[in-house]
């Protein structure tokens, strides 16, 4: 229980976070008219309907793009085929023995780099 605090208050409090959060103050100070702004756009007692529609459509489109935000990325990935890297094939000038040690240090760079792989 007290590690998930811990890395709660850690994320909450990143570096990102601090930097934005006085990014925001010192615009709030050094503005008043837009702190003065922002405090009467949040009374939402003054809010007409159509205000509270688009708000909570807002707020509903954000909470299922968050829901299924990994779904999609999945899927994205799935469908968008990974680029192979590019082998060395013969061209019409080149001669065979270019080509066969071409291909002979492709495949050991090929060979070394499956050996580094650490889970696989």
């Amino acid at each position: 229980m007290y590690r998930s605090i811990v890395n709660f208050l850690r994320r909450l409090f990143s570096p990102e976070m601090l930097l934005a959060m006085s990014l925001v103050t010192l615009a709030l100070q050094l503005l008043p008219g837009l702190w003065q702004r922002v405090c009467l756009a949040m009374d939402v007692t003054q809010w007409s309907r159509t205000t509270w529609f688009v708000v909570n459509i807002a707020a509903v489109i954000a909470l299922v793009a968050v829901r299924f935000s990994g779904n999609v990325y999945r899927a994205l990935a799935a469908a968008i085929p990974r680029r192979k890297a590019r082998l060395a094939y013969p061209d019409e000038g080149a001669h065979a023995s270019d080509y066969q040690e071409r291909y002979q240090r492709d495949k050991e760079w090929r060979d070394r780099a499956k050996r580094r792989r650490p889970f696989q």
